[in-house]
């Protein structure tokens, strides 16, 4: 049931109309921003809800009472101001204490939940203090307190940070959504800043001309916008908005303005013929090469990245982004692409409609898979071998078999042609073959993420779309190998993978010997990537994944390798969860691993973490390596997935392998047990 809701809500003063027939329904525990221009309705709307003012028509409910007619102070409501309103002659206890004194609440009850709020708001310290030795943000957190300290149903917040300057603003961000976590109530927020909006809401109303333009959570209203002013008001720097035509000729739309051309795609049936306007973010534009050609008419260097203006026609500008390294001079002509894939459609007209296919993709297909909370993988997944007969053909049988032990193991997930043994053993035609095998196996019993291995941006997009096709859930990416890369160059290529996935990516950080690591530094700029997800530090040095860890987690999530030797710390520094190829020979130990730490059974598993440790030296040393050795023990044990080894690797052989199998026999004395 709804929380707070709004049905068919009118507020007229005289014969101007402030709020037009508004609907919103918010649920519970949701953080809900109103968001639009000076004198689109937001402050009408809560001061609506709250009570000081009353619509002329419509229905306004809390839970499951009318309040039409209520009274401010008996609608369990609590809000608070732009201005901070404290009383100067008044301490912050007194001040936080005061609605409780008004309310009747006895003076012996009120230290205690006075103390209890001030507590939850880092103000202990500060409570003899009068409001005038506060800073802005301290007044700040007082008016949050006076307003908490009546534990209400619903807060009601009119653009409470607009006084503070910006660096202030961006620690009571954090603050207000830190606040919310904890506890769990119904925040109502207005606000004229699209940043407050976007990081902090569940969900957004934007508002326009007393209108609700668009209700929906931050990505969606960023990536699908209801209508062109929806998609001019999201996005710093703004979208690109482009007045132009559509026309439709075999089958095919064109859109056509003066300065550019492109393709029309995803268009859905409201589509016609005639004036339409283009919609395109500053990330759909690739500057430096392409079609389309302009001048530079500003270069604005923000540090980690530039935004350049071309100039393409005497009143026609698009701004796109373009790396730090990337530097043109005023005046200068350039060459640049606008991808169709990531391009918007709207009629004609201000507040125009989106023209868009529903669920059409703009830069991502079918969802909005853009951070750690958009997936639930977790736990142990390994990364399944590819076993291959003698005349090196692929063992589908063994492969199939091979991922349902791991699951009858304990797996969570499957990593298929995702080891570094396979990256460049397996065709596209393979990798294909084996994520619709993978997709087809686990068959409901965990995610199926499929390894690309390609070097070029574009063959990487190709596999996503053939694992896309196949049904896979994700993609696992690692940098291009065989050639070293800078920074700016290796983040550039998965910025180009990116920008046209079709499912959400999981970085590789590949073990150091392949090249091309995505250090703990590379790793915090990649997070920011619209479709990754998640990371798989392989580094194999505890110092780079917990560096790592510390970065990015609060934005995707971080899978540790190798678990033979990190799984228990990993687990308990808070990775969610563990990929990499030992489960292939030695589970359910792997998967042990994580599940007894997580259980807190901490001498079993650091027993178990000390064989994983054995175990990895004896795989990786005297002549070994991890991928052959692997292969070597599973077929010696007997499980499917093994199999001979493609070139350039070699199967082991001589004393490497009678070294091998000795020290499996020592360590792992019961194979059947594993199984």
């Amino acid at each position: 049931m709804a929380d707070v809701s709004l049905t068919n809500v009118n507020k007229k003063f005289g014969d101007f109309t402030a709020v037009d027939d508004l609907n919103l329904e918010i649920q519970q525990g949701e953080f809900v921003s109103l968001l639009g221009p000076s004198g689109c309705g937001k402050t009408t709307t809560l001061r609506m809800l709250a009570g000081l003012e009353f619509p002329t028509s419509g229905e306004i409910r809390i839970g499951d009472r009318v309040v039409n007619d209520v009274a401010p102070g008996q609608r369990d409501i609590a809000m608070v101001f732009q201005s901070y309103a404290l009383y100067p002659h008044m301490s912050v206890g007194q001040n936080i204490a005061y609605p409780l004194k008004k309310r009747g609440v006895p003076k012996a009850e009120r230290g205690p939940m006075v103390a209890k709020t001030a507590e939850l708001l880092h103000l202990t310290e500060l409570l003899s203090r009068k409001p005038k030795q506060l800073s802005g943000g301290q007044q700040q957190r007082v008016a949050l307190g006076r307003a908490l300290v009546r534990d209400p149903k619903v807060f009601l917040l009119d653009e409470p940070l607009s006084n503070l300057d910006a660096k202030l603003r961006g620690y009571m961000r954090a603050e207000l959504v830190e606040l919310h976590a904890r506890l769990g109530r119904t925040m109502v927020y207005v606000t004229h800043d699209q940043l407050e909006a976007m990081t902090m809401s569940d969900r957004i109303a934007i508002m326009e001309g007393g209108k609700l333009q668009q209700f929906a959570p931050p990505q969606e209203v960023y990536r699908e916008p209801a209508n062109r002013f929806v998609a001019g008001f999201i996005g710093t720097p703004g979208m690109n908005l482009v007045d132009g035509d559509l026309s439709q000729s075999g089958g095919k739309w064109q859109f056509d303005a003066p300065g550019l051309s492109i393709e029309a795609r995803n268009l859905g049936g409201a589509a016609s013929a005639g004036a339409a306007c283009l919609g395109i973010r500053p990330e759909g534009i690739t500057l430096g090469s392409g079609p389309l050609s302009g001048v530079v008419q500003l270069v604005e260097q923000t540090g980690h990245e530039n935004i350049v203006i071309v100039k393409i026609a005497d009143d026609l500008r698009l701004t796109g982004r373009a790396p730090a390294q990337n530097i043109w001079k005023t005046g200068e002509a350039i060459q640049f692409s606008i991808d169709p894939d990531t391009a918007h459609f709207f009629a004609a007209g201000p507040t125009g409609a989106r023209l868009n296919a529903p669920g059409g993709r703009t830069a991502f297909e079918g969802g909005h898979i853009v951070n750690r909370d958009s997936i639930d993988w977790a736990g142990a997944m390994p990364a399944v071998t590819t076993p291959f007969h003698a005349d090196h053909t692929i063992d589908e049988a063994g492969f199939t078999a091979n991922i349902e032990r791991l699951f009858d193991a304990g797996a969570t997930g499957m990593v298929a042609a995702g080891c570094t043994g396979e990256f460049w053993s397996l065709s596209f035609e393979e990798r294909a073959r084996l994520a619709k095998l993978a997709v087809d196996t686990c068959a409901g019993r965990g995610p199926a993420i499929i390894g690309t291995g390609a070097i070029t941006p574009s063959e990487v997009i190709d596999q996503i779309h053939a694992a896309k096709e196949a049904g896979a859930d994700g993609v696992l990416v690692l940098p291009p190998y065989f050639a070293h890369l800078t920074e700016g160059e290796l983040v550039a290529h998965f910025e180009a993978v990116s920008a046209k996935s079709v499912l959400p990516i999981v970085l590789y950080n590949i073990p150091g010997n392949a090249g091309n690591a995505i250090t703990p530094q590379r790793a915090d700029i990649l997070a920011d990537l619209d479709n990754a997800v998640a990371i798989k530090e392989s580094s194999g040095d505890w110092g780079n994944f917990q560096d790592t860890l510390n970065r990015v987690q609060d934005r995707i999530r971080v899978f540790c390798g190798p678990s033979s030797m990190f799984g228990v710390p990993a687990t308990l520094a808070g990775a969610d969860g563990l990929i990499d190829c030992f489960p292939n020979v030695w589970a359910p130990g792997c998967f042990d691993l994580w599940h007894l730490t997580k259980a807190g059974k901490m001498d079993q598993a650091w027993a178990l973490q000390r064989t994983g440790i054995a175990l990895t030296e004896l795989f990786t040393s005297e002549g070994r390596t991890l991928y052959p050795a692997t292969k070597a023990v599973m077929n010696h044990l007997g499980f499917p997935g093994g199999g001979t080894m493609r070139a350039p690797l070699r199967d082991l052989d001589g004393a490497a392998l009678d070294g091998l199998l000795g020290g499996v026999k020592h360590l792992l004395p019961e194979p059947a047990k594993v199984a």
